[in-house]
């Protein structure tokens, strides 16, 4: 069920932005017109999210809004998890070298993620990934692991790596976009705009998508059939679903619903 908005603004911005999505051949979405749709989201952080990537600045203050958005993130990246999972198993069913600890590290990620947003010190956080991982991580470490490890990776497994990256990133209070960019940006500009951002990074994930054949669970929300409406199906299930879904969640429920947020699995069967 597609929640009701009482929110005219972010229903009209929603709309405005199907409609460049439709009117694009390759359904993109501009990085304007996404970072309009966070505003409209949080609304009560007292400044834009261009205006914390011109001054670069970190999240001033956690509100309400800004833990809907964190919450967004997580609903957006929780199918890339199983992807993930589909991935690796397949590529390291091949491998000659032992690359099976790495496995758990978007687990370890996003369990990290929730953690700070249940209140947890980032200085308990980065304990808990360095006895969990055997690497002093935190936040910097993580960037050092996470891009060496998703250049030896395959394509989609390394997108799906960033994009849940991308989420504990902003939740240790870091916009998605940390540079100056032109209006007429679209998010396939990722490397140079946009790495950092859960949405642009799960829709890199998507853009990597073939048409060859996908497990699917039944309890994934759009497809993984690849091919040119890949990109449509997501965009689609992000405005009109998860979007007004993080929108309309009461603020007290905001705790409960992250703690007990079930990230989605996918069958991981070697054998394609």
């Amino acid at each position: 069920m597609i929640p009701i908005l009482n929110n005219a603004h972010l229903q009209g911005a929603i709309n405005r932005a199907w409609q460049e999505i439709e009117n694009d051949p390759q359904h993109r979405l501009h990085v304007a017109m996404r970072l309009e749709l966070y505003d409209l989201l949080i609304g009560d952080l007292g400044i834009s999210m261009r205006q914390l990537t011109t001054s670069r600045m970190r999240f001033p203050k956690v509100t309400p809004g800004l833990k809907r958005y964190w919450y967004l993130g997580l609903q957006t990246v929780s199918p890339l998890l199983a992807l993930w999972n589909y991935e690796v198993d397949c590529w390291l069913a091949g491998q000659i070298d032992d690359y099976s600890p790495y496995r758990s590290f978007p687990a370890v990620m996003l369990e990290a993620t929730t953690d700070l947003l249940r209140g947890i010190p980032y200085t308990e956080v980065d304990t808990q990934l360095t006895q969990k991982t055997e690497y002093w991580l935190g936040m910097n470490g993580w960037h050092y692991v996470v891009g060496n490890l998703s250049d030896d990776l395959p394509p989609i497994a390394g997108k799906c790596l960033w994009a849940i990256y991308a989420v504990y990133l902003a939740v240790r209070g870091l916009p998605p976009v940390r540079t100056e960019f032109p209006d007429d940006a679209y998010d396939d500009n990722i490397n140079q705009y946009a790495q950092d951002d859960f949405t642009a990074c799960a829709v890199a994930t998507m853009r990597r998508l073939t048409d060859r054949p996908l497990p699917i669970a039944e309890n994934l929300p759009y497809p993984l059939h690849g091919g040119p409406q890949q990109l449509r199906d997501f965009w689609r299930w992000w405005l009109f679903e998860l979007l007004p879904q993080a929108a309309v969640i009461k603020p007290e429920a905001l705790d409960w619903q992250i703690t007990h947020l079930e990230f989605a699995k996918l069958p991981t069967d070697p054998a394609r």
